[in-house]
């Protein structure tokens, strides 16, 4: 998985709660901890790193909110692994809240492939339909805006629905976080127009 060299960025920090400590250290444990990753994702970084770390100072049975502009299962599979449970769902402004409990447990409750894609709002790079399938466009988008695109797309589409990636390059990078969503890729020939781009068809594992 790959993550902008040189990055410091951080998700943006709305409320964190030590009952043992008034000024809790950074690094320190914490029982509460709110993160913003939109932010950081309008800002072109991946938030896995990052919030990772942070979730690293939650102590157990401690709570990790995460507010972001669409559900990021891969995220929350990682902090499942760390043994947060999670459970997803939309607010009145239509962003996303992420309560994770590190009970040790390290389900995700909800499923992805039930929630409506919204088009571009959502993954921020032209989307539309075709006979073939959802398309969207990703070229000469910086990285890693390319892959977030796609994995937010691909977050919220279920099986039954293919989705033709219109890249810049072979995305070698994506392929293990499109696993990780249980989806696979195929590189297609390019079409007339593309140019040295490359054509992705991603279809839902167990769909044919």
């Amino acid at each position: 998985m790959a993550f902008p060299s040189g990055s410091h960025a951080r998700p943006a920090m709305t409320h964190e709660t030590d009952p043992s400590q008034s000024h809790s250290r950074s690094g320190a444990l914490v029982t509460s901890l709110e993160l913003d990753l939109r932010p950081l994702l309008t800002g072109g970084t991946d938030p896995l790193q990052p919030v990772s770390e942070q979730a690293g100072r939650i102590a157990a049975g401690g709570t990790l909110v995460l507010t972001a502009p669409f559900n990021p299962v891969p995220l929350r599979r990682v902090l499942g692994r760390m043994g947060f449970s999670s459970t997803a769902g939309r607010t009145a402004d239509g962003a996303w809240r992420i309560d994770c409990r590190r009970d040790g447990a390290g389900r995700i409750d909800g499923d992805a492939a039930t929630d409506r894609c919204r088009g571009p709002v959502d993954v921020g790079a032209p989307v539309w339909e075709e006979d073939d399938g959802i398309h969207i466009d990703v070229r000469g988008m910086a990285p890693p805006r390319p892959l977030l695109s796609i994995l937010r797309l691909c977050a919220g589409l279920g099986a039954g629905r293919d989705v033709i990636v219109h890249h810049d390059r072979d995305p070698v990078f994506l392929y293990s976080r499109l696993a990780d969503l249980g989806w696979t890729a195929d590189v297609l020939a390019s079409g007339s127009g593309e140019g040295d781009g490359v054509r992705l068809r991603l279809c839902k594992e167990g769909w044919q």
